[in-house]
């Protein structure tokens, strides 16, 4: 669940690149409750929503988040 409470995230696996995520996500002034791998994943969809709007959008950036640590680039696009 994101920290604010607005999303929540199912999935089966581990998002190896978490603290990655979450790491860039604190620099940007994001909050988190724990250190989980789902925690980070609602933390994006939240960030991402919150710029966009667009419930759909924000999944593709979720998506991407964890697609561009496989391709080797850990940085998240701008939101």
């Amino acid at each position: 669940m994101s920290c604010d409470g607005r999303f929540s995230v199912v999935h089966n696996g581990i998002i190896e690149n978490h603290a990655s995520i979450a790491r860039e996500l604190r620099e940007r002034g994001v909050s988190f409750l724990s250190d989980t791998d789902t925690e980070a994943a609602a933390a994006v969809m939240d960030a991402a929503y919150t710029v966009c709007e667009d419930p759909v959008a924000a999944i593709r950036k979720l998506a991407g988040a964890i697609y561009h640590f496989h391709a080797k680039d850990t940085k998240l696009d701008q939101y």
